[in-house]
């Protein structure tokens, strides 16, 4: 239950850092695009500063073309950002509206005296040049606050930078955190806790698998269940800690013996299983007389001198899972009752034969 809450804690929080990174990375795109629209408001804002001076210039050379050219581009520009009213552009920065129409206002006045000039009021020319001196300082106090506001935004957006490979790293932590902790909880929920073999659980999964298997390829597997000889002897006369002991050692004794395709399980107090893919009867012999022999050699020097007995069965088919495991079960018990310390394969006929 502990492990359960742990897990489930680690994916919250590991789901909040993503949200948490989903909207510092939204904030840090909807700051670029206020940055990217500061830049052209300041590029058109600088445009018609200077284009306004090119017109007086114009007009002082009588050159209206050119001065014509220049109005229409301009014109253009503002069309852009006050032809309907509060433009779209100015939505995410509202303070710099009011002065922006101002400056629109001023253009306007500045479009009526040039156009009393030309039309030979000559004495609208000092006002002229007044008009575009107004629009040259608006402008220029228009892009000082745009450029300021940028650098505000640029500072902010490096603080949010920072903010993302924290948060980005934090989430990468987590991850590996919570994977080690699910590979963890995966590996107790599969294997035994004292001998770190597969338990029961996974045996009973295996063992239908094999048989599904089986049922594809139609190639024969066998399953030998093992069980130490008088292992209460151990835990009453020397205790429960020299029993997990030789259970411990005895389990390393047996996977040294079985091949790399073969699986271990512990199914009980003392009992252990092997599933042998593609194993006929005399290989499935052979290997139960390899482990018996071996655990008794390992043991035959050691404190509690112990041996196990060995039944195995080999699944030719026809049965189910529960009958096939009761027929290995069926050779222990008479591997025990004929003397113990002994390996034993059933044979269906003497089954038959013994019913």
């Amino acid at each position: 239950m502990k492990k359960l809450f742990a897990s489930k804690l680690i994916s919250f929080f590991s789901l909040i850092l993503f949200i948490i990174n989903i909207f510092i990375v939204w904030s840090i795109y909807s700051i670029h695009s206020s940055l990217e629209r500061d830049a052209n408001l300041i590029s058109n804002i600088g445009f018609i500063r200077g284009s306004t001076q090119r017109i007086l210039k114009f007009e002082l050379l009588k050159n209206i073309d050119s001065a014509d050219f220049s109005i229409s581009e301009v014109d253009k520009i503002f069309a852009i950002y006050v032809a309907d009213g509060k433009a779209a552009e100015f939505r995410f920065d509202p303070e710099i509206y009011q002065p922006f129409k101002s400056l629109y206002g001023e253009w306007n006045a500045f479009k009526d005296v040039l156009y009393k000039n030309r039309a030979g009021q000559q004495q609208f020319l000092q006002e002229l040049s007044l008009m575009s001196e107004y629009i040259w300082s608006g402008s220029n106090s228009l892009m000082l606050r745009k450029v300021i506001g940028s650098d505000r935004k640029t500072s902010n957006i490096k603080k949010l930078y920072y903010y993302v490979f924290f948060l980005f790293g934090s989430s990468f932590i987590f991850y590996l955190i919570s994977k080690i902790f699910v590979q963890k909880v995966e590996h107790s929920s599969r294997h035994d806790s004292l001998t770190s073999v597969y338990n029961r659980g996974q045996f009973d999964l295996d063992i239908k698998e094999e048989i599904d298997r089986y049922e594809r390829n139609k190639r024969a597997f066998s399953l030998l269940i093992m069980d130490i000889d008088h292992f209460k002897k151990v835990n009453d006369s020397l205790g429960h800690a020299e029993g997990d002991r030789v259970l411990k050692k005895m389990a390393g004794t047996v996977r040294r013996c079985i091949r790399k395709t073969d699986f271990f399980y512990r199914i009980g107090g003392e009992e252990f299983a092997v599933l042998s893919p593609e194993t006929d009867r005399e290989s499935a012999l052979l290997l139960a007389e390899k482990i018996r022999s071996s655990v008794k050699k390992e043991f035959s020097k050691d404190k509690s001198k112990i041996t196990i007995s060995i039944g195995g069965s080999v699944y030719m088919g026809g049965i189910s899972h529960y009958d096939y495991y009761n027929q290995a079960d069926k050779a222990l018990y008479e591997a025990k009752r004929t003397g113990r310390n002994k390996s034993v394969i059933f044979e269906s006929m003497n089954l038959q034969r013994s019913e």
